[in-house]
């Protein structure tokens, strides 16, 4: 709900438009579980598994964003 929030507020104070604080901004804070958990996992030596939860979760992000911004463009 605080994310929601302070939209209204970040869109004013950076200067930056709603559509790309609704598709860069909340995919990447939406995807930090997955970044925590990717150093957790290369913390404890597992390498293969971490290299793993880095690259879906950039190739998610990579693939949801870009025909958007194609579009938009």
């Amino acid at each position: 709900d605080y994310l929601i929030d302070s939209v209204d507020g970040s869109v004013k104070e950076l200067g930056v438009s709603k559509a790309f604080i609704g598709l860069i901004l909340v995919l990447i804070v939406g995807n930090t579980g997955e970044f925590v958990a990717a150093v957790n996992q290369a913390g404890k030596k597992n390498i293969d598994f971490a290299l793993g939860l880095i690259v879906e979760s950039t190739l998610q992000i990579a693939l949801f964003v870009t025909p958007f911004l194609v579009i938009l463009g």
